[in-house]
């Protein structure tokens, strides 16, 4: 199990709503391709602003994979990212196209890039049982963070990504919240490795 114990980074951002900041603060409904919702933003321990960098982020090097045709053929990347931490799962025909890839993500730090956890497999793209069963998984380890007993913790907090088995958890969280999160996770039938990819916050 790797964990990334990394500082919490915030930067100013340029919000493209026009809102006071007692809306900002409050209850904003934000959509950027319907993915960020007003819950969403209340509940995360980023700011409103890096809930919008990581999911713009996110889109934008999605869309740069597609656009080279080197990338999308024979390839399926899934591209995360949570308070700049850019979180790469799927398959890749060669170890050559994985770097390039990797090279290219790493390139984006003027747009947001932190860090990179480069976790893309060298082998024939997943079938569509596969991706059902991650899909499967992946509900599994959400529903089971309502069985971590500490005050205050919030599931919805904790992104959870699976990738071939392998279960990636992303998020802002203690100590105490990570060896919890991680305990009950790792019983998840079915789960191979547990990843964790945390910020952890004091």
């Amino acid at each position: 199990m790797c964990v990334f114990r990394l500082r919490l980074l915030m930067k100013p951002i340029i919000v493209f709503a026009l809102c006071s900041s007692l809306l900002l603060q409050a209850c904003m409904p934000i959509a950027i391709g319907g993915a960020v919702t007003t819950a969403q933003v209340i509940h995360d321990r980023r700011s409103t602003g890096t809930v919008i960098d990581d999911k713009t982020l996110e889109l934008n090097i999605a869309s740069k994979i597609r656009s080279y045709p080197r990338f999308a053929e024979n390839s399926h990347v899934n591209v995360n990212v949570y308070d700049g931490l850019v979180l790469l799962t799927g398959e890749v025909i060669n170890q050559q196209i994985k770097r390039e890839i990797g090279a290219m993500v790493a390139q984006q730090k003027g747009l947001g890039v932190q860090h990179l956890a480069n976790y893309l497999l060298i082998g024939p793209r997943s079938t569509l049982s596969n991706r059902s069963y991650d899909v499967k998984l992946a509900t599994k380890a959400k529903a089971v963070l309502m069985d971590v007993n500490i005050a205050g913790f919030d599931p919805t907090r904790v992104k959870v990504v699976a990738e071939h088995a392998s279960i990636f958890l992303m998020g802002i969280v203690t100590e105490q919240e990570s060896r919890a999160v991680v305990d009950v996770v790792r019983r998840v039938e079915g789960a191979g490795q547990v990843i964790t990819l945390f910020t952890i916050s004091n």
